[in-house]
């Protein structure tokens, strides 16, 4: 994958999948201090990058509907 290809599908996942996530309510684990959560949400952004609109969408729904954590 370019680069051109790559930056495109990190936006996407940023898009798609990150930002919905957040929106419902995905929250930093309280562990983790900021700049590492940032560097991990950018880790999944490039290794997701290959992955449809279609897949990056059903891929969130997923994760919505099975979260972990305390609640």
């Amino acid at each position: 994958m370019d680069r051109k290809t790559q930056a495109e599908g990190e936006a996407r996942v940023k898009a798609l999948l990150i930002e919905p996530l957040e929106n419902r309510g995905l929250a930093k684990p309280a562990g983790l201090a900021r700049a590492e959560f940032q560097k991990m949400k950018a880790s999944l952004c490039a290794k997701l990058a290959y992955l449809s609109d279609l897949s990056l969408q059903a891929l969130e729904e997923v994760a919505a509907a099975s979260p972990g954590g305390k609640d």
